[in-house]
Parts: C-alpha cells; sequence; structure tokens
C-alpha cells in the first residue's frame, strides 16, 4: 500500500501538503485537497488510524502521555448508583473499558450529578486537559441539551434519549430484540404472546424502542391471537391489574423487560413455564430465564470504536445527518419456556 510520500512524489508536491490536504486543512486550496484525494485514492492510500489520533496531538502541542483518553459521561451521581439502576450498565462499562485497552487508549469517567459536579464544569477539565473523544453513556433522561461545547468533541451518544444532541448513536435494537423473541416464541410452540412494559417505558414516546418491536411482532401474529400490551407501575405493585390482564386475555406466554412479574406469578400460584412461558427482552448474568442477550458490551466496545474512528478522521461536533447503529441481541434458551415445541 503506498504512503504519503509516494503520494508526494507522483504529485511533486511536498509530504507535508499531502499530510495537510489528506486532514482536509483549510489552508490547503481547494483544488489541492481534490487532487491530492483523487490522487491518494487512486493509488489504494489507506490512512492509518493510530497514527492519526497521535499526530493530531503532537500538533496540538500537548504531551504525547496525554494522548489516547476517552471520557465517559455518565447521567448519575456516582458509578455505583449507576450500576443500580441497570445491571447492564456495568456490562456496557466494560465492554467500553475492554475495547478502549485493545485500541490503546484511557479510559476516564465523570459524572454529571456528582455533588459539586456540573455539565459546564466537566466541559472545562475535558477542554484543560485535551480530552476529545466522548462517549455519552446510557442512562439518560432526555429532558435537557447539556451546556457544552459541543463542536469540540469527537461524540457518539449510548442511548436513544441522547439524540436531541445530534450526535451518531450506538445502542442495542429493542425493536430487533422483540421480533426476535417473538419469533422464538412462536418457534416454541407459544400461540398467544402477551408483552408487559412498564409504564414509564410507554409514555417515553419512541425511547427505548421495544414497543415499536412489540407493535410490529403483533401485525404478523393471526388476529384471534394478538394479546394487548399490558402496562403497569412495578414498583406500585401492579399486581391486581395484572391479574386482570392475564385472566382476560389468556396468554399462553408473557415477554417482560426484567422478569419482575415472576413473583406476581408465584403469589398467584401460576407455575412457570408448566402453566405459563416467561420470557425476559433483558436477561442478567446467571439467569435462568429464556430471552435476550442485548450484547450490550459488544454495543460498548462499538461505541469505543465509532469514537476513535472520528478522531481518526478528524470530525468533531454534532454530525449533520447522524447515524443510528443499533446491535440485534441474541436468544438465548432458559428455564422458564418449554424446551420444545
Amino acid at each position: 500500500m503506498p504512503n504519503q510520500r509516494e503520494i508526494a512524489k507522483a504529485l511533486g508536491v511536498s509530504v507535508a501538503t499531502v499530510s495537510m490536504a489528506l486532514r482536509g486543512d483549510r489552508t490547503i486550496s481547494t483544488k489541492m485537497r481534490e487532487r491530492v484525494c483523487k490522487t491518494a485514492e487512486r493509488m489504494g492510500y489507506r490512512p492509518n488510524a493510530y497514527v492519526n489520533v497521535l499526530m493530531a496531538q503532537v500538533r496540538s502541542g500537548r504531551k504525547i502521555s496525554d494522548q489516547g483518553v476517552i471520557a465517559l459521561l455518565i447521567d448519575a451521581r456516582s458509578e455505583q448508583e449507576w450500576h443500580q439502576k441497570s445491571h447492564v450498565f456495568r456490562i456496557y462499562q466494560q465492554g467500553v473499558m475492554r475495547r478502549c485497552v485493545e485500541l490503546g487508549f484511557h479510559l476516564e469517567t465523570f459524572f454529571l450529578q456528582e455533588p459539586g459536579m456540573r455539565a459546564d464544569k466537566i466541559d472545562s477539565i475535558l477542554h484543560a486537559r485535551g480530552i476529545r473523544g466522548l462517549i455519552l453513556a446510557p442512562r439518560y433522561k432526555g429532558d435537557r441539551v447539556l451546556p457544552m461545547q459541543w463542536e469540540w468533541y469527537a461524540c457518539v451518544a449510548g442511548a436513544h434519549a441522547w439524540v436531541r444532541h445530534d450526535f451518531d448513536l450506538v445502542a442495542s435494537d429493542h425493536a430487533y430484540n422483540v421480533r426476535l423473541a417473538f419469533e422464538e416464541l412462536t418457534r416454541l410452540g407459544y400461540e398467544r404472546i402477551g408483552m408487559s412494559l412498564e409504564l414509564r417505558f410507554v409514555e417515553n414516546r419512541g425511547v427505548p424502542k421495544w414497543l415499536p418491536g412489540f407493535l410490529e411482532a403483533q401485525h404478523y401474529l393471526p388476529e384471534k391471537n394478538r394479546v394487548p400490551l399490558f402496562t403497569g407501575n412495578y414498583w406500585n405493585d401492579d399486581q391486581a391489574a395484572f391479574e386482570g390482564w392475564l385472566s382476560k386475555w389468556k396468554p399462553d406466554v408473557v415477554l417482560t423487560m426484567r422478569g419482575f412479574e415472576k413473583g406476581w406469578l408465584d403469589k398467584m400460584g401460576v407455575r412457570v413455564p408448566e402453566d405459563i412461558g416467561l420470557a425476559s427482552c433483558v436477561l442478567r448474568s446467571g439467569d435462568l430465564f429464556s430471552g435476550i442477550d442485548e450484547n450490550f458490551g459488544h454495543v460498548g466496545a462499538i461505541a469505543v470504536e465509532q469514537v476513535t474512528a472520528k478522531i481518526a478522521r478528524n470530525e468533531y461536533g454534532p454530525s449533520e445527518h447522524p447515524k443510528q447503529i443499533l446491535i440485534p441481541g441474541r436468544w438465548v434458551e432458559g428455564a422458564t419456556t418449554r424446551n420444545q415445541p
């Protein structure tokens, strides 16, 4: 593969001109940038992302010891509080950390709700330390746009609620995961597939995407087998409402988020899976449930790859056309569904 020196020789210009043109430096004329890019493409040149990141640090005048830092911005008071919100956040963080190490980056975490901390203060810290790679971690309420100088950062969002910031998104493909669960439960012989969603996931329009997945999956079921969605507030103990829904619509399996309904079924004397099947869209590590492993560690790893690629391409600030990369989960057989059709 040719290098920049060979491209410079072919064009009769300096290596510095080629290097600056390939990074889109505005001190090089548009005509020359186009000539360099076309020649590089014709010769089969491919930039080395890791060298680009290093050279960006050198040109900035910062010490090399400061290079390769990616910040993880978390909307919580502490790591412990964040992990308590959902077990998958720990898996996500592990995926981010593992991929950072593999790519030669150091990860630092910042908490928006930490006492004495604010978004603008974190922004100042990141600027002072020259940290330009940023991952916006799940979970985020999405009710505010943070006052930060976003044009400074190569940034990727890790939750749908960050979309108001106009950054590329890497997240679980909730809709696909629900459709996959319906397909697998149908394969196991279930016909009346019910789904139970926490009320907050329905009221928060479009975030996350389990509801669209349910509506699409139901569309392809025979009309006589369609079971309306059950929505409840689990923490206010909606067992009576759940019992009424179960009695009226008689699903032979219930798809849930984390299997909270198992406790209600136990109190009702309903056996799982003998009397009714139960499956989870968000499996925990070591769960006995059947359901979906969201591959959340892989979601975090891909977020790191996207940020480092942006740094290498010198792409900073909100995206004019934000992209979404949705990672599908996988079905895992467990003890809460029948094991054969």
